[in-house]
């Protein structure tokens, strides 16, 4: 139970990472979260990121050998893996994203967390180390979570902090690059909290930690921070509302199927 706006609002969140909020004693009802919304925006570097994988599993599973020594049994069921690799790929990722997060989050609370062990979670930790010593970070909270009773959305920002002097409010990444949905998101957060607070937040900060000391032969920075002003936050959460609307009218259309199929099959 999360308590917000004075009382007025609790938010709940259950293990499948589903919001529920009551607004002034009225019922429990679900909400979409910032990071469903953002889901319906292209997402153009997905397909060939997906394909990459497949073609590099395939490679690995055939240089080997003579490929025309495979039965066509061998490769089906070679192609159905590889198939889902890209699956595996992802789902590991954000198994390391989610580590990294969750250190940083105990580091930030002043919890002293021990060194990860894993090699990629202990470069994001290292990496997140030499952008505090970047930058003038002066954390307020970590992990807090937000709701806009105006636009009805929920979420979860990775920190408010003041940077430079400044208040604003950020999230972490653990991707290969920061993409445009990124802001859209990072913008709603900063509403919802402002909302909440009445606090004028500066500015937003989107920082990417590296995973890789190198990348198809590219090295990377340890860090990327985006910094992104409040005239652009205005803008870029005009674009949020828009995914937001059109995330509503895709669940309204799916319970209107539904409805349709459970009447058919009665």
């Amino acid at each position: 139970e999360h308590i917000l706006y004075n009382g007025r609002v609790k938010l709940y969140m259950n293990n499948r990472h589903i919001y529920f909020v009551s607004v002034d004693g009225a019922p429990l009802h679900p909400v979409i979260g910032t990071t469903t919304v953002t889901s319906v925006l292209e997402k153009p570097a997905l397909v060939p990121w997906a394909v990459n994988v497949t073609i590099d599993f395939l490679k690995k599973k055939t240089l080997p050998r003579k490929f025309n020594k495979l039965s066509d049994l061998q490769l089906n069921n070679l192609y159905d893996v590889a198939r889902l690799e890209h699956r595996k790929t992802k789902e590991a990722a954000a198994y390391i994203g989610t580590q990294a997060h969750l250190w940083a989050e105990a580091y930030i609370k002043g919890e002293k967390p021990k060194r990860p062990l894993d090699k990629k979670i202990k470069l994001i930790t290292d990496n997140f180390l030499k952008w505090l010593d970047d930058y003038k970070v002066k954390f307020l909270h970590s992990e807090k979570k937000v709701y806009s009773i105006e636009h009805d959305y929920g979420g979860t920002i990775d920190f408010e902090a003041e940077i430079n002097g400044e208040l604003c409010i950020g999230d972490f990444k653990t991707a290969s690059g920061i993409y445009d949905d990124y802001r859209f998101q990072i913008a709603a957060y900063n509403q919802a909290r402002a909302e909440e607070t009445g606090n004028n937040y500066k500015a937003s900060w989107i920082v990417r930690f590296a995973k890789e000391p190198l990348v198809r032969g590219v090295f990377y920075t340890p860090f990327e921070a985006l910094y992104i002003p409040k005239e652009e936050h205005e803008k870029d959460f005009r674009g949020f509302l828009g995914a937001l609307a059109v995330k509503k009218r895709l669940m309204e259309l799916k319970r209107e199927k539904d409805i349709k199929k459970l009447q058919e099959g009665l």
